[in-house]
């Protein structure tokens, strides 16, 4: 008998082609961010030395690249390479990562707003954790300053939350010359300035709180990310609600495909099987034998090419063109019995 060929097609071409282009983008986003966290830490010495990393107390935010840049990057390519080669295995696995995604944002969501007063805790330890390592790590000072500047806060809950770093400090052992100062983030701007000041926060812990007020924010950077959120409420809600309305019907869409292009090879296969065993002096399959396994799948078959006889499955009604060559059109069979 001459040799067998299936060229089964599975997933529909629109929702095919979207996911394949939705991911080829969450794809590159995701090499984008691993390329610019490697570079940083290259430019830090960190690739040469790896025993480096365990060195910094606070946070490095190129962690944060690494982590979102890495599940970005293995998210698209088994979005990418299973919706274009219409892989079943990828396809359940790009759909189970986003459902756990979707469930850890769900959850992230209600613990947030079980536990607030645990989260803000949690918020003020992580802050002084990293003030006592703001000179340690150029990333790490960089991001204290923008916080501080954007949500023109000092400290976690003031500023005297300076006192934790070693620089910064009032001690008498501190020789520093930023000794009972704050960081030049802390600063309130002055419009008439081009040039920022980079030494305005020097010593002005040691003078009053009022003169404290002229030059520099006192007020907490967990204070006033709690009134951002509260004055942002309907807008970040907004947000998260439709980021996870989007992931549940995408989720709802690949996990369809997936199952069918599961069920379809099944299917496939067993028409494979069962043209082996007919004898090879027939010309082709009996229709009502071949239907019979068709009908215990229940889906859509769009095309099965089994030896010299081909079947093709679309959804219009039935026609024969030859008898080597078989068209078939068929809607969802799902409740025929024979």
């Amino acid at each position: 008998m001459s040799g067998k060929h299936f060229n089964v097609h599975e997933v529909g071409c629109c929702i095919k082609y979207f996911i394949f282009g939705f991911n080829i983008i969450f794809w590159l986003l995701g090499v984008a961010f691993l390329s610019v966290a490697l570079w940083a830490w290259s430019e830090k010495g960190v690739l040469s030395n790896i025993s480096s990393i365990t060195d910094l107390g606070g946070f490095d935010p190129v962690w944060l690249f690494l982590v979102v840049g890495g599940v970005m990057f293995v998210l698209g390519f088994a979005g990418c390479i299973g919706a274009l080669r219409e892989n079943s295995f990828l396809l359940k696995f790009f759909s189970v990562f986003l459902g756990i995604i979707f469930f850890l944002e769900l959850t992230a969501g209600v613990l947030a707003f079980v536990f607030k007063d645990w989260i803000k805790d949690q918020l003020k330890f992580f802050i002084n954790n990293n003030i006592r390592a703001y000179r340690d790590d150029i990333d790490l000072q960089n991001l204290i300053d923008f916080t501080q500047d954007y949500w023109e806060c000092c400290g976690a809950f003031g500023p005297e939350d300076w006192n934790l770093n070693i620089y910064f400090n009032c001690t008498d052992t501190n020789l520093s010359r930023e000794k009972c100062g704050v960081p030049f983030s802390c600063c309130t701007k002055d419009p008439a300035e081009d040039v920022i000041n980079t030494q305005c926060g020097y010593d002005i812990r040691a003078k009053g709180e009022n003169e404290q007020k002229t030059f520099i924010h006192t007020k907490g950077c967990v204070p006033q990310f709690e009134k951002w959120l509260q004055e942002n409420l309907t807008v970040v809600a907004g947000i998260f609600i439709g980021i996870a309305l989007l992931q549940f019907v995408h989720l709802k869409h690949l996990s369809h495909s997936a199952d069918r292009a599961s069920i379809s090879l099944s299917l496939g296969n067993r028409v494979g099987t069962l043209s082996s065993q007919y004898p090879s002096n027939q010309r082709g399959i009996p229709f009502a034998y071949l239907l019979y396994y068709i009908v215990q799948q229940h889906l859509h078959v769009s095309m099965i090419m089994v030896s010299n006889s081909r079947f093709a499955f679309n959804p219009s009604s039935a026609k024969f063109n030859s008898i080597n060559t078989i068209s078939l059109h068929t809607t969802h069979l799902s409740s025929l019995s024979l």
